[in-house]
């Protein structure tokens, strides 16, 4: 769902016809839909940087993560009707949740805090090319990715800006299995 926010001042993408006074500027945030959004809100006032006070009204909680007003809000929806999210996709469903990290210094520091915390369940860095990341599984079940693009990647690592976008690129690892990854994505079709 698209949310117009008056007083944003990041700047419109334009482009294939849409001017830049009605492109999208970014996301203002994320819903996440949870069984127990209690323990998601221990978690964020625990260890995930909420910033000043949680919202809670009925089954839902608001919070702001950084200090930035654009971007950074997630609601939570207390939902226990349905199942507990799981590894099952489907069309319109995410896979995970990216936070970026100015450096791989503060990225350690929540790691360590998130660990210390008692929130095991964060993955060893990955190295992605392009950027470095830890995983952690929240206790809501939803993947969070705390990331640093880093300066031996970045995303012009091995395109220039001016190409970003025009070929399927994949990190070096990953290279070997380019056929069996293309094979899966043959039903998609991108228009120029």
């Amino acid at each position: 769902m698209l949310v117009g926010a008056h007083g944003d001042p990041r700047v419109g993408y334009p482009g294939n016809g849409v001017p830049q006074d009605a492109a999208i500027h970014g996301i203002h945030g994320m819903g996440i839909h949870l069984y127990d959004q209690d323990r998601m809100v221990d978690f964020v006032n625990d260890v995930f940087f909420a910033e000043g006070e949680i919202s809670e009204e009925g089954d839902v909680a608001r919070f702001k993560v950084g200090s930035d007003d654009y971007g950074n809000w997630i609601e939570l929806r207390g939902n226990r009707s349905d199942q507990q999210g799981s590894w099952r996709f489907g069309a319109g469903t995410y896979h995970h949740f990216a936070w970026n990290f100015d450096n791989l210094e503060n990225q350690e520091e929540a790691k360590f805090s998130i660990e210390g915390a008692g929130y095991t369940d964060i993955s060893e860095l990955k190295d992605r090319t392009y950027f470095k990341s830890h995983y952690v599984r929240t206790p809501g079940g939803a993947l969070f990715e705390l990331a640093v693009t880093h300066e031996d990647g970045g995303w012009d690592c091995d395109e220039s800006p001016e190409e970003l976008g025009r070929q399927f690129m994949l990190p070096p690892q990953f290279e070997h299995e380019r056929d069996h990854i293309m094979g899966q994505l043959e039903d998609i079709t991108v228009e120029d």
